[in-house]
């Protein structure tokens, strides 16, 4: 998202976001006090980006703009007073070379030239919670759990694309101080609140050693989610049965049940405690597996029977967590 600050372009989602800085210096020529300046300085693919003509000797308003764009005229940009226009970048690694030349009303003018290199920076966040093997969905964030973000930048020199491993990353968390710097320091991991619906804000800045790149990202991860338990009938070939969820209807024979953790921090999965019961009495798992109950259905022909889990935690956050399952048994 672009701030709207000369120079500067900020990165936001719950989601992919693209968006690059250079440090990009216009020159000028015949000595004339003319710089060009960029808006974002090095905008996203195919996204609009606004130069700027500047000089402290005359008025903008009053002189005469000529400018030209990958070396052709741009007459319907040009013009008296005409000293700010609006371009769409290329693709990654397609610079646009942008010229003007200004003729003032009184005295010298001059030419400065600015070369703008649109470029891409995705800012990527995984939580390090419990989901199952067969889960498709993402891992969610939920209070205390560990959050690592990655910087995935692309950048197009000249006819190369730059290591991303040469770059040197700061990052910022809550708008603290740098909280981890180095080259190469692709990947940021915290912890989360322990306060349910807090927002992170994590900012990163990117540049080489040359001084040639400055890149800005920014991305906002809320941690608005609960750890959840979900109740599967299971098969020792075939594992979970996850479209059976809340109920299901067997053949009189033994059935498995397993309790599946979603959303618990890796540093209290293996903690939990799995207390089960079936109708209200409490019933023992398997030595092997507490995740998984056996029930005998040939004892509950043509009946239901309601299973229950309550999983409880070592932590506060995490107590305890119930979840139900209606069994039918049928000839």
């Amino acid at each position: 998202m672009n701030t709207g600050t000369t120079l500067k372009l900020f990165v936001t989602a719950s989601m992919a976001v693209g968006g690059l800085l250079f440090a990009v210096a216009a020159h000028a020529q015949f000595n004339s006090p003319i710089s060009l300046s960029s808006s974002p300085s090095s905008p996203a693919p195919r996204s609009a980006f606004t130069v700027t003509a500047s000089t402290p000797t005359f008025d903008r308003e009053t002189a005469d703009f000529e400018w030209t764009v990958d070396g052709k005229t741009r007459p319907e940009l040009s013009g008296l007073g005409m000293h700010q226009i609006q371009l769409t970048a290329g693709a990654v690694g397609g610079a646009t070379r942008i010229s003007v030349t200004i003729s003032p009303s009184i005295g010298e003018g001059g030419t400065a030239t600015l070369t703008v290199n649109p470029s891409d920076l995705t800012l990527l966040w995984s939580a390090d919670t419990t989901v199952p093997k067969w889960f498709r969905g993402k891992a969610l964030v939920v209070p205390g759990a560990g959050i690592t973000v990655s910087a995935v930048p692309r950048i197009i020199l000249g006819s190369s694309e730059v290591n991303p491993d040469t770059l040197i990353y700061r990052w910022r968390l809550d708008s603290a101080r740098i909280a981890l710097s180095g080259a190469g320091k692709r990947t940021f991991h915290f912890t989360a609140s322990q306060t349910p619906g807090a927002t992170h804000q994590i900012d990163l800045t990117v540049e080489d050693i040359d001084g040639r790149i400055h890149k800005e990202g920014r991305i906002l991860i809320e941690n608005s989610n609960t750890p959840k338990v979900a109740l599967y009938q299971a098969s020792p070939l075939g594992g979970p049965e996850f479209r059976s969820a809340g109920r299901f209807t067997a053949n009189p024979s033994l059935v498995d049940i397993v309790a599946e953790p979603f959303f618990f921090p890796f540093s209290s999965a293996a903690s939990l405690i799995y207390s089960w019961s079936a109708d209200g009495t409490e019933t023992g798992a398997s030595s092997q597996n507490p995740r998984l109950l056996t029930v005998n259905g040939n004892n509950l022909t043509n009946q239901g029977v309601s299973v229950n889990v309550i999983v409880t935690g070592t932590t506060p956050l995490y107590m305890s967590h119930t979840a139900s399952f209606n069994l039918f048994i049928s000839q």
